[in-house]
């Protein structure tokens, strides 16, 4: 059974973790695996759930927490950068998240960042300074009802990776010793001044998905900075995120499909 842990993080060095309770009107958590370190200066909000729990918008709920005590944080020396919000998912099978453009939006104009970890769940609670090996698969993948992959391929000057049903992929495979692929960055240079050109063929940006795809050796971490969450989100772009342990079966996917215009198909090796 899956279970999801839910983090809101405070750090200050200038006023008590008693204080930003009072603040906040809520009372601190322990950390899940806190630093003795950290104690005095880490103050730590926290939801359990599994499967079997009603849905915990955490996004949402946090800010409740939030709401009308930013001015005063700041007042206190506590910055919005020294925000985070944390999403731990200990899964049986794989690790699979959605973050909706809004969310990110929303986390992205308050200047928080997102922490995401997973990890599986015959092997306990990660070690963050452990040495790691690990492979990601990133994906910029565009659904198309009405048009075939070789005509989003003509509109983004960009050949696709693959084809799976009404899906153009464009997919890159960066292992930990390569240089950093700043995925985000690098899908928007394709899409950038071609969204207009994809909603006249049906194509609405809500069709238009990133994946960050992570298999992990020990441990999996991601961190997404404002910014680039509010890149997504402003241009309501979905960001769906799998991770699996190194050693267990990659996660499934949809069998590649032939493009309908085969005489001017484009898939192979992505340019």
């Amino acid at each position: 059974m899956s279970r999801y842990i839910y983090e809101f993080w405070i750090w200050t060095d200038t006023i008590s973790t008693a204080k930003i309770s009072e603040i906040l009107g809520t009372q601190s958590s322990e950390p899940y695996d806190p630093e003795e370190d950290d104690k005095d200066t880490l103050w730590t909000y926290q939801v359990t759930q599994t499967e079997s729990d009603l849905p915990f918008d955490f996004v949402n709920e946090f800010f409740k927490i939030l709401a009308g005590k930013f001015e005063i944080l700041n007042r206190y020396g506590i910055k919005n950068s020294n925000i985070w919000f944390w999403l731990n998912h200990e899964y049986d099978q794989e690790c699979n998240l959605e973050i909706s453009p809004e969310d990110m939006e929303r986390m992205a104009d308050h200047d928080i960042p997102l922490c995401i970890t997973c990890w599986k769940n015959d092997g306990g609670y990660i070690d963050l300074e452990a040495e790691t090996t690990s492979k990601y698969i990133y994906k910029l993948q565009i659904r198309a009802e009405q048009v075939t992959p070789s005509e989003i391929s003509l509109i983004l000057g960009q050949k696709a990776s693959r084809s799976i049903a009404n899906t153009w992929v464009y997919e890159v495979t960066e292992m930990e010793s390569d240089p950093a692929f700043y995925f985000v960055d690098e899908f928007f240079k394709i899409l950038e001044g071609r969204f207009e050109s994809l909603y006249q063929l049906g194509i609405k940006n809500s069709d238009i998905t990133f994946w960050y795809l992570y298999e992990y050796d020990q441990q999996c971490n991601m961190e997404f900075n404002p910014k680039k969450m509010k890149r997504m989100g402003e241009n309501g772009i979905k960001l769906c995120i799998t991770c699996w342990e190194r050693g267990d079966p990659p996660p499934g996917d949809e069998e590649d499909v032939p493009d309908d215009d085969s005489e001017s198909s484009d898939y192979g090796q992505a340019a």
